[in-house]
């Protein structure tokens, strides 16, 4: 369920410079790493309104980087958080590419859902 908490943690983190994230993701909390997690899955494997140019850039800055098993690590949801943060520490530009590639189309999702209560 997408919250306020987790539209904050989402636009905080894409504010952040890409350089600076690997140094952001050790002090955030089990829910913040599996909400991040969570973000990226549901930005790659499902469909959000997220153009399909968009999507197939992410990909390729992801198979660019040969880093396609990190990615595999980030979306899995069977893994443990430790190792999702680890694969989240290596891929700190990546994740930013894609926060900031979602963070207006959740603006839009909140504010919808804020609006009709």
């Amino acid at each position: 369920m997408l919250s306020k908490k987790k539209y904050q943690l989402y636009k905080a983190l894409s504010r952040i410079h890409n350089e600076d994230l690997p140094f952001v993701i050790p002090h955030m909390d089990s829910n913040g790493i599996e909400s991040l997690c969570e973000c990226v899955f549901n930005t790659i494997y499902t469909d959000l309104k997220l153009p399909k140019r968009h999507k197939n850039k992410i990909k390729k800055f992801f198979n660019a980087r040969k880093s396609l098993r990190n990615l595999n690590i980030i979306t899995d949801k069977s893994k443990d958080i430790n190792k999702k943060r680890k694969a989240l520490m290596q891929e700190g530009k990546g994740i930013g590419l894609i926060l900031s590639t979602v963070a207006p189309i959740l603006a839009s999702l909140i504010s919808r859902a804020f609006t009709k209560k």
